[in-house]
């Protein structure tokens, strides 16, 4: 693959999906093979967001061809697809899994209610300021979309016999003066506190802090727009990318409550046909439950008022370990170009300073 946009890995971390121009490949972690097992080919345009139901039985996906599609991974094709009318950035399932929320160029936010087969909800929040990013709290309590004007917008969302498609204004957060290219909610293990991040073309990502919308933190250190960003499940760590060519050393940065740490940068040289191509950050997915060696589970799955949980699986030590190790990233980041047929892009020397 020449470009990736987004990654993805499987509840059950055996596949992982990457999202391209216009395919989307799922790759067999375990395997030796570089080749994908599957290709989805039916979008028409770069595809921007991927994910998956929580039982992994089928697989979401957006594209700038202004559709939201559905893919069951037992079946072959395409089994759903709702017309968007513009380019689709950003899409997010409910955690009540029967819910896709989706942002797109043109500001609109759409909910997809997965039972009606239909569009049931349609917000406006700012006419002509793209939808980049949107995230949705862990229980289903909190919705928040972020656009190009750097405006964070918040919405509670209404439970008990009311859907989610009843949004109610909470909050408006000027978080950045760029564009926000990436919002999260801090997962569930990181509770009773609470956490927002932004992530900006301004070059800053900023934690804020969920009750009251007050900044924590602003994180400073990259040199471009800051793509993406992630929890650790227990939501001690935030790791953020950003764009990288074959003059950019990837810089990775941590947040500790409250304390930034900066890993050392390592750098990955391309090879001369892709030095005026850059190539999007790969998602950082060892926080995402990949599972390296033994581990001890400290929650079991449950459901509390109709929101289905996953199976967390906190750190296994190997993962702990790469965590906390600096040279942990680079072996992680190169795992994963090796399964995406970069591993030929890899400098021989290894990491530079």
């Amino acid at each position: 693959m020449k470009q990736v946009n987004r990654l993805e890995i499987t509840p059950d971390k055996r596949y992982l999906a990457a999202a391209g121009n216009p395919h989307i490949k799922l790759f067999d972690v375990n395997a030796n093979s570089p080749h994908p097992v599957m290709s989805y080919d039916s979008h028409t345009a770069n595809v921007m967001a991927v994910g998956f139901q929580c039982d992994g039985n089928w697989m979401y996906s957006g594209s700038e061809d202004g559709t939201v599609k559905i893919w069951d991974l037992r079946a072959p094709g395409c089994q759903r697809e709702y017309e968007s009318r513009a380019a689709v950035n950003t899409v997010v399932l409910h955690p009540n899994q029967t819910e896709l929320i989706s942002g797109d160029q043109n500001g609109n936010i759409r909910v997809w209610d997965l039972t009606a087969n239909s569009c049931s909800c349609e917000l406006v929040p700012e006419v002509d300021a793209a939808v980049r990013s949107l995230t949705v709290m862990w229980d289903g309590s909190l919705v928040v979309a972020a656009n190009n004007n750097g405006t964070c917008y918040v919405w509670r969302l209404l439970r008990g016999n009311q859907t989610m498609t009843n949004f109610e204004p909470l909050h408006k957060l000027q978080a950045h003066d760029g564009y926000i290219l990436k919002c999260l909610l801090s997962p569930e293990f990181c509770d009773p506190h609470r956490y927002l991040a932004t992530a900006s073309s301004d070059h800053t990502v900023k934690i804020w802090n969920v009750d009251g919308f007050t900044l924590e933190k602003t994180l400073i250190g990259h040199q471009r727009w800051v793509w993406d960003c992630v929890f650790s499940v227990d939501g001690a760590y935030l790791i953020t990318g950003t764009w990288f060519s074959c003059q950019d050393a990837i810089k990775f940065h941590f947040w500790n409550g409250g304390r930034v740490r900066c890993a050392r940068p390592f750098q990955l040289f391309l090879l001369d046909a892709f030095c005026n191509t850059c190539i999007l950050f790969i998602q950082l997915l060892l926080i995402r439950q990949l599972d390296f060696g033994p581990c001890h589970p400290v929650k079991t799955s449950g459901c509390i008022k109709g929101i289905t949980r996953r199976l967390f699986v906190v750190h296994s030590m190997m993962e702990q370990n790469l965590l906390h190790v600096e040279f942990g990233l680079e072996v992680f980041v190169r795992f994963f170009l090796v399964r995406l047929g970069f591993d030929h892009l890899m400098n021989r020397e290894g990491a530079s300073g």
